[in-house]
C-alpha cells in the first residue's frame, strides 16, 4: 500500500475546490432567498428568516441558531426616532452562515446591507461545510 503525504496547502486547496463545486449546487437557493428577502422586505424576524433557511438548505445543515445584535443611533432622539439596526446572524453549527441587517421594526436596511456587504446580504457559503 502507498502512502500519501497531503500538506495543509494541499488541504485548503482541495476544500476550496470542494467548496466551489458544491456552492454551484445552492446557487439557487441562494436566488430563492434573495427572492424571499425582496418580498417579505417589510418584516423579517430572525425567527422568519432561520424558518426560510432551514427550508431551502434541508438536509445540509447541522444546528441552525440565530442571534440579533443591536446598533444604536441616537441621531434620532432630537425627533423622537429610533434610528437604530439590528444585525440578523443565521449561524449552523456555531458558524456564521447568514447576515443580513434590518431596522429596529426588522424591515430590511438597504443602505445598510449596500453599504456593509455590498450585496443584499452576506452569505458564507463556508458555514455549510461546517
Amino acid at each position: 500500500m502507498k502512502r500519501i503525504i497531503i500538506t495543509e496547502d494541499d488541504k485548503n486547496h482541495i476544500k476550496g475546490l470542494y467548496g466551489r463545486i458544491l456552492s454551484e449546487g445552492f446557487e439557487g437557493q441562494v436566488e430563492d432567498l434573495d427572492n424571499w428577502i425582496e418580498n417579505h422586505h417589510d418584516y423579517l424576524s430572525q425567527h422568519s428568516l432561520e424558518e426560510k433557511i432551514s427550508e431551502l438548505f434541508d438536509g445540509v445543515l447541522g444546528v441552525v441558531d440565530s442571534h440579533v445584535h443591536t446598533e444604536k443611533d441616537s441621531g434620532g432622539d432630537e425627533y423622537g426616532e429610533n434610528w437604530g439596526r439590528k444585525l440578523i446572524t443565521i449561524t449552523n453549527n456555531g458558524e456564521p452562515l447568514i447576515k443580513i441587517w434590518v431596522t429596529n421594526d426588522y424591515v430590511y436596511d438597504y443602505g445598510k446591507n449596500s453599504i456593509e456587504f455590498e450585496e443584499r446580504f452576506k452569505f458564507n457559503q463556508d458555514a455549510l461545510y461546517s
